[in-house]
């Protein structure tokens, strides 16, 4: 595992053998919280890298060694940084995995770029890919502007072949959201709406606890995850100490400001997505079991990525029907698509073309488009078991 040179603006860590850089497919991760460059999975950190990938794991503004999120943040804007660090890093068709906290934004870039409607595109030449790395370098800050520099603005990205979501946060309107969420999770939800000071109490309180007490604070923060499947997984050391690092790497650098903004952002207000413009491959993988990230809010999430409920307008919406069916990969049947003019508008501003949604549909129906894997058996750490299931996927979307 190496750091290589990044934008300043976004920071991140790459894996992948050196020989074979122009032959990897490039699968960006994006860790929950804590999380850092420095998480990526136990296999990875044994090996150092997954077989024919390049794996980079890109901290969001303000973790790590990123820069701080200009105020009012956006879904929006990080899908845009995202679109720019592509383009100045050369990767011109990729993947991305969000887990747990960062799953929204996985689900921003979703319905934002363009799909792989096309075909894969052609690996990047050695000089191309080295140039991509040294403009990056070079140009302080380009990531971070880029959707202030870019508004209203044409802009081209990344092809994005499909977008794995594990533990995923799901709207904060979904019907039935709380149904096996811990009582915590369900005051947090609450207190971030209404009283949102007192989240950041909390979050100070438990980076002050993570610098004294590291150890203590990490698996006092995880004991709302009391399914038996989390409580077995937190005693893995590797699972434990995957944690414990990034959490010392953000609240060793005081950056509870990021946290508190990131919780804000997905559980107060709407998240302004259009998510019916959503064109890719998307599969969510999702733990009976999670006391966090519950079962109705990957369904709900999945019905609207598929246009369904009339959820697609850019205020993120969901229509007031509940989440869809059971089973392994239901979230109810499609409905009718919402959004109408303002989602047709909405899409081509984030470079996703009505032509690519046409392509899309041809090719695949939308529910097998937006697939959902609910594991009854697991939790919230189902990320560290179903590893192989998400490489595997992630493989099969590339190769197509």
């Amino acid at each position: 595992m190496s750091s290589l040179p990044s934008c300043p603006g976004l920071q991140l860590t790459a894996t992948g053998r050196k020989d074979l850089q122009t032959q990897l497919r490039n699968v960006i991760l994006l860790p929950g919280v804590p999380g850092s460059r420095l998480f990526t999975h136990p296999s990875v950190t044994a090996k150092g890298f997954v077989p024919g990938w390049r794996l980079v794991v890109l901290e969001r503004p303000g973790l790590g060694l990123s820069d701080a999120a200009p105020e009012g943040y956006t879904y929006t804007q990080f899908a845009a940084d995202f679109r720019e660090f592509c383009q100045l890093m050369g990767l011109r068709r990729v993947a991305v995995i969000g887990f747990s906290a960062g799953t929204p934004f996985a689900t921003a870039i979703a319905c934002s770029c363009s799909s792989g409607a096309a075909g894969p595109a052609g690996p990047v030449g050695p000089a191309a890919a080295e140039a991509g790395w040294a403009a990056a370098a070079a140009t302080a800050g380009a990531a971070t502007e880029a959707a202030a520099g870019h508004a209203g603005a044409e802009e081209t990205g990344p092809v994005l072949a499909g977008v794995a979501l594990v533990s995923a946060i799901g709207l904060p309107n979904t019907p039935n959201k709380r149904q096996g969420m811990a009582l915590l999770f369900q005051f947090a939800y609450w207190a971030c709406a209404y009283v949102p000071w007192l989240v950041g109490y909390m979050v100070r309180s438990e980076a002050a606890a993570m610098r004294r007490r590291p150890v203590h604070a990490v698996r006092e923060a995880f004991k709302p995850y009391s399914g038996a499947a989390d409580v077995a997984a937190l005693k893995r050391p590797e699972v434990e100490a995957a944690f414990l690092e990034s959490g010392l790497e953000l609240y060793s650098r005081g950056q509870e400001a990021a946290v508190l903004r990131e919780n804000l952002m997905f559980a107060a207000a709407p998240w302004g997505l259009d998510l019916a413009a959503c064109a890719t491959r998307v599969a969510i993988w999702q733990g009976g079991q999670d006391r966090g990230c519950t079962v109705p809010m990957a369904l709900y999430l999945a019905q609207q990525l598929r246009g369904g409920g009339g959820g697609g307008g850019p205020g993120g919406r969901g229509g007031s029907g509940a989440g869809g069916g059971g089973g392994e990969a239901a979230a109810g049947g499609a409905k009718d698509a919402g959004g109408g003019g303002g989602a047709a508008a909405a899409a081509s501003a984030a470079g996703v073309t009505e032509a690519d949604r046409d392509k899309a549909d041809q090719r695949e129906p939308a529910d097998e488009r937006v697939r959902v894997h609910v594991l009854p058996d697991q939790g919230h750490m189902l990320y560290f078991d179903v590893w192989d299931q998400v490489v595997a996927w992630v493989d099969q979307c590339m190769s197509r």
